[in-house]
């Protein structure tokens, strides 16, 4: 049986970090830290905004994007995955 892992045990276990760092961590993202997407998904009407920055030794592909939610407003959606 398979079982995917949760955001807080990827956390956890690929980089060593709590959500409350992962939150810091993503507060201090800057111009150094994006990256262009080297495999973008055209289709997409979101802003989606990668970054990369080293996190306890292992290498963090953040993705930020940016939602249209109920026609007339904003949600985020952030994950964090081991670059490969």
């Amino acid at each position: 049986m398979y079982f995917e892992k949760t955001y807080v045990q990827v956390l956890i276990d690929y980089f060593g970090i709590t959500v409350e760092e992962a939150w810091r961590i993503i507060t201090f993202l800057n111009k150094f830290d994006y990256c262009i997407d080297s495999m973008p998904d055209y289709n997409k009407k979101e802003d989606t905004h990668i970054f990369k920055r080293m996190v306890n030794g292992t290498m963090a592909y953040i993705k930020v994007r940016i939602e249209e939610m109920n026609n007339d407003s904003t949600g985020v959606c952030i994950s964090f995955h081991k670059d490969c």
